[in-house]
C-alpha cells in the first residue's frame, strides 16, 4: 500500500530516537559484510529468518505465567511487562500509544469495551498475512499491546504525518485526544510520537524478514 514505503522514506529517516542495544553473537552478521542494495537485504533476510512461531490464542490457555503452552496473548505479557523486578508478575503491560499500563486481564478477548487492550498487528494481518498459519501473523516483532479504540482507528492504513486527531474512549464513554492522527482521505495513520520510532524499528524489521510469499 502506499502508506508502507512513505513510513520506511519519513519515519526511519526522521523519527529513528538514538538507542544503545546489546551487541549480537560474535559472527552473527557476518553473512551481510560489504553488501549493498538487495544483497543485503537477501543477507539480512537469510540471518533473521526462521523464529519461533507462536499460536496466536492457545484454547485453554488461561494461565499466563505458568510458561507452558505460550501463544501470543501470554508472550505479550513479558515482552511488554510494565512490572518492576521486584514483582515480575504483576500483571501490567505497556500500551503501544498511550503513556499507560492496563493488567493482563483487560484483554480484549470478546468483551470489547472501551478500556480494553488488544494484539496490535503493526505492520497490517492483511496486507500480506490474511491466515493465522502464516508466520507473519503471530510475529512477535510486530505485535503489541494497544488499546482497542487505536488499534481499531489504525485498521489496516499505511503510515504518514498529519490527519484529524484521535480521540481515545474511556470507560465511561467521555473521550480524550491522543497524540495519534488519523487521514482517511490519504488512508494513513501517524503513531503517537513515543511510538514512533518502535513502529520504524518493526516496520523494518518486517520489509527484511518477509519476502513476498512467505
Amino acid at each position: 500500500g502506499r502508506g508502507m514505503p512513505r513510513l520506511l522514506l519519513t519515519l526511519l529517516a526522521l523519527l529513528w530516537p538514538s538507542t544503545t542495544y546489546a551487541d549480537p553473537p560474535p559472527g552473527y552478521y557476518d553473512g551481510a559484510r560489504n553488501k549493498v542494495g538487495q544483497a543485503l537485504h537477501s543477507a539480512l533476510h537469510q540471518i533473521i529468518d526462521g523464529q519461533k512461531a507462536l499460536p496466536y490464542t492457545k484454547s485453554g490457555n488461561v494461565d499466563w505465567f505458568d510458561r507452558e503452552d505460550i501463544d501470543v496473548w501470554e508472550a505479550l505479557v513479558y515482552t511488554d511487562s510494565a512490572c518492576p523486578d521486584s514483582a515480575p508478575t504483576c500483571g501490567l503491560v505497556k500500551m503501544l500509544y498511550l503513556d499507560e499500563a492496563r493488567h493482563y486481564t483487560m484483554a480484549n478477548r470478546g468483551s470489547g469495551q472501551n478500556d480494553r487492550w488488544e494484539r496490535e498487528h503493526v505492520w497490517p494481518k492483511s496486507r500480506g498475512f490474511p491466515n493465522q498459519s502464516q508466520d507473519g501473523y503471530t510475529d512477535l516483532h510486530h505485535l503489541r499491546p494497544a488499546d482497542r479504540n487505536l488499534n481499531n482507528t489504525h485498521s489496516n492504513y499505511g503510515y504518514d504525518t498529519g490527519g484529524a486527531v484521535v480521540m481515545d474512549k474511556n470507560a465511561d464513554g467521555t473521550e480524550v485526544p491522543t497524540g495519534a492522527r488519523i487521514d482517511l482521505a490519504n488512508q494513513s495513520f501517524e503513531p503517537t510520537d513515543q511510538a514512533k520510532g518502535q513502529v520504524a524499528r518493526m516496520i523494518f524489521y518486517m520489509a527484511v524478514r518477509y519476502d513476498a510469499g512467505d
